[in-house]
């Protein structure tokens, strides 16, 4: 993956909508998510959901905490996002 080549040593996360078999694109999520742990990805120990979509976060080169995950959010979204976007964590 290029992202991994660019940001060497660092730590990468992404948030995917999460795998449910009720979901009308059960399928895609799910070649979605077997190709980020094909490139070595691994699930966190939390799930999220922000605004009605519940999410699972997968991270490379390191775990990613619920707090640090937040920390990130409300550096990047700031007030107006937090505002119009709650995101809240579970834990698996």
């Amino acid at each position: 993956m290029a992202i991994k080549q660019q940001y060497v040593g660092n730590k990468l996360a992404l948030i995917i909508e999460e795998v449910k078999t009720a979901a009308p694109n059960y399928e895609q999520r799910l070649k979605r998510k077997a190709f980020y742990l094909k490139n070595g990805f691994v699930p966190a120990d939390f799930t999220l959901t922000e605004g009605h979509t519940d999410y699972e976060l997968l991270s490379f080169n390191g775990d990613v905490d619920p707090n640090e995950y937040l920390a990130l959010i409300r550096n990047y979204g700031g007030v107006i996002f937090r505002w119009y976007i709650k995101t809240r964590i579970h834990p698996k």
